[in-house]
């Protein structure tokens, strides 16, 4: 495979880790865009690292200055090496963590949906009465999580409690 092959074929991988208008991904996330982070960020880490050498290597000279010509231009050839990869490295590790940011809450807010999905099903299907554990067995949650989001939803909905004889916490949510 040629150099220009493989550089096509970064630059299709690039471009399918970028947003479509609307903000909808071009390709769904899986292992190889989670892979494709992981480069992105590495190698932002590494330009990083070359540029801050090349500045520190500024930083030395400086120490030791004098006005010849050769460090004056050694002086402009290490901001010359340093700056660009300093500057692209920055905005790959940023861009990388801002894409990470973004899957993460759109994968609450799809788990959100889920569970407030599941709430009003159960609500139309049990006439508004039903217990923790069945909410968190419908919603396929931990117990605990269940709990935690049917306090927060019952406040919103404005839905009652009932304790049964075996001392069982029941919700009453309005609107059955």
């Amino acid at each position: 495979m040629s150099l220009y092959q493989y550089a096509e074929k970064f630059l299709i991988f690039m471009m399918s880790l970028i947003e479509a208008p609307g903000g909808e991904k071009r390709m769904p996330r899986d292992h190889s865009d989670r892979l494709g982070d992981l480069v992105k960020r590495w190698l932002g880490y590494a330009l990083i690292s070359v540029g801050g050498f090349f500045l520190l290597a500024l930083v030395l000279l400086a120490f030791d200055w004098d006005s010849s010509e050769p460090k004056r231009s050694a002086a402009l050839g290490m901001v010359l090496l340093g700056v660009p990869p300093l500057t692209a490295g920055g905005l790959m590790v940023s861009s990388s963590h801002r894409m990470n940011r973004l899957h993460r809450n759109r994968a609450f807010a799809a788990h959100e949906h889920k569970l407030r999905r599941t709430l009003y099903l159960l609500i139309a299907e049990k006439q508004g009465r039903f217990t923790p554990l069945q909410y968190a067995i419908a919603a396929d949650i931990s117990l605990d999580e269940a709990e935690i989001f049917l306090n927060n939803q019952s406040k919103l909905l404005n839905a009652d409690f009932d304790v049964t004889t075996e001392g069982t916490l029941v919700y009453l949510f309005p609107g059955s």
